[in-house]
């Protein structure tokens, strides 16, 4: 396969502000998930042709790095889309691991971006971002006052009925489990 012509060189200062995208994108995503559903940088990276640019080192900085400087050097208008995808993508991930992208996270992105030739400025400054950390959903009252009724073993009744009632549900069930199969 012929390889794609280079649009862009790679400067030692290029490099430098690569390392300093990648230093703000690392917390945006995963680099992959076990989950086929799962948003992650390889997925953005298939979906847009050019999956084999993350193939290589298993660090996901390395390969965030590799697979950066590739798209920034043989594409024009790709690392711009890639971008778009992650932080659209990256908004609703954050959220969901109860640590929302911040208004300054965006604006340092916005300047790396810049230092790449790379002007999203504009666009960037027009998304709205909600940083307020997620509520944990508690387990209504009328089944906490049902479970605690039953007949439960003492084991169950301690921490892992506790970790229910505070919102911990996975946990919780992780728990009881590692209780009801613990040799006794």
């Amino acid at each position: 396969m012929k390889s794609k012509a280079s649009v862009r060189r790679i400067t030692a200062p290029v490099q430098a502000n690569l390392n300093d995208l990648i230093n703000v994108l690392y917390n945006f995503l995963p680099l992959t998930s076990r989950s086929k559903a799962a948003i992650t940088f390889k997925t953005i990276f298939k979906e847009s042709g050019v999956e084999a640019y993350l193939v290589g080192p298993e660090n996901k900085k390395q390969a965030l790095l590799q697979g950066f400087t590739k798209l920034y050097r043989k594409h024009d208008k790709l690392p711009k889309i890639i971008v778009r995808k992650v932080i659209t993508n990256s908004i609703e991930y954050r959220r969901f691991k109860r640590k929302p992208l911040t208004k300054d996270e965006l604006k340092k992105l916005s300047e790396v971006l810049v230092s790449l030739g790379i002007d999203m400025k504009s666009e960037i400054s027009k998304i709205k971002i909600d940083e307020s950390i997620p509520k944990i959903t508690i387990a209504p009252e009328d089944l906490i006052k049902n479970l605690e009724k039953h007949d439960l073993d003492i084991a169950l009744l301690v921490d892992p009925l506790q970790l229910f009632i505070d919102g911990h549900f996975n946990e919780a069930v992780r728990k009881a489990v590692s209780v009801q199969f613990s040799p006794c």
